[in-house]
């Protein structure tokens, strides 16, 4: 059930807010009082040509540009370098209606009033962090966002006030039982759990290109750790002290993966292991691994009342973007756009 594992109300919200959202350094945000951050309208990083007004609000290539960038982060592990430069101007009028968008919605949100506190915005972070398997899964998923667990934050203020904007508006995306139902029944290859794993591991890193000789005094201080192991050390006190891997502060925890998550290599030799054995050393393209199998899940069909709550999440998340993107529409009918120096769009995206 991969798809519904990310099913996050707030995250569908972002992935449509996020326009404008400094990266780069000399870029980054500040968060307001109210708990929000700055808007499109007040940040300008970049070139600060006005490329469209908004109802007043003036925009800036730079912002653009800055969209633009973070949209090519999102599909540059589908895309090659070559397809996403022939995609430029396809990109830029995406980029470009992305934070004309985000401007309607912030000149809606200050005209009814709307406000987001740190309580609000601190709860919503702790629910969207619970829905994760590992902080890993986490930040990958992020990753295919263009976002950041900072960048997350530092937006959430902005999808909450959308939220409550929606809410006012009365704009429906309620889920009834019957709809979830529907989709259960619909989609039993979701509901299809392969038998999978959860491991830690300590990982003696190799760079690219690394000498025989480095090569070799890793593999020394691999051999020396598993020896301790072997002598009854505690795994994961070794694995914060010597993997190179960013789950290191876990105690080298992995999490939750199925086959075909993992390289080769390292899933042969952790799907072999029973639960509390603990591997040799295991060589990789990325260095050296010692691997502990900490729990074992056989393949099986997820339970409609396992399921319900998380498809329930999905539909209500996939509801909103819909709303949202509709509402956007009403407001850009509304709006005086005027194009001085960007590409002007015949519909709203």
């Amino acid at each position: 059930m991969k798809v519904l594992r990310f099913s996050l109300v707030l995250i569908g919200i972002l992935g449509l807010l996020l326009a404008g959202c400094a990266k780069e350094e000399g870029g980054e945000q500040a968060e307001t009082q109210e708990g929000g951050v700055e808007t499109a309208s007040q940040a300008s990083p970049g070139d600060p040509t006005v490329a469209v007004i908004v109802d007043g609000t003036e925009v800036t290539n730079g912002q653009i540009d800055e969209e633009m960038g973070r949209l090519k982060q999102q599909m540059g592990g589908q895309m090659s370098p070559q397809q996403l430069e022939s995609m430029t101007g396809v990109l830029k009028q995406q980029a470009t209606d992305n934070v004309i968008n985000r401007v309607l919605l912030e000149q809606a949100i200050e005209d009814e009033g709307i406000k987001a506190d740190q309580d609000e915005i601190d709860e919503k972070m702790a629910e969207i962090t619970s829905q994760f398997g590992s902080e890993e899964e986490m930040d990958n998923r992020l990753a295919m966002m263009g976002m950041t667990r900072e960048t997350l934050l530092k937006e959430m203020g902005t999808a909450i006030k959308v939220e409550k904007l929606l809410a006012k508006k009365a704009v429906d995306s309620g889920v009834t039982d019957a709809q979830v139902r529907e989709y259960y029944d619909g989609n039993p290859a979701q509901f299809e759990q392969s038998e999978r794993l959860k491991a830690s591991h300590i990982l003696f890193g190799l760079e690219d290109g690394a000498t025989p000789e480095i090569r070799a005094e890793k593999k020394v201080e691999a051999e020396r750790v598993l020896a301790e192991l072997g002598q009854g050390a505690n795994f994961e006190e070794l694995a914060t002290q010597h993997s190179t891997c960013p789950s290191a502060p876990r105690g080298g925890d992995l999490g939750f993966f199925e086959r075909g998550r993992m390289v080769k290599p390292f899933e042969d030799a952790a799907f072999a292991l029973d639960t509390g054995e603990t591997s040799g050393l295991v060589e990789t393209r990325f260095g050296f691994h010692i691997i502990k199998i900490t729990e074992r899940e056989d393949g099986r069909t997820i339970p409609f009342e396992e399921a319900s709550e998380n498809i329930k999440g999905f539909l209500e998340s996939r509801g909103k973007q819909d709303a949202l993107k509709n509402y956007t529409e009403v407001l850009r009918a509304d709006a005086n756009i005027e194009y001085k120096n960007a590409p002007e769009v015949s519909a709203p995206q």
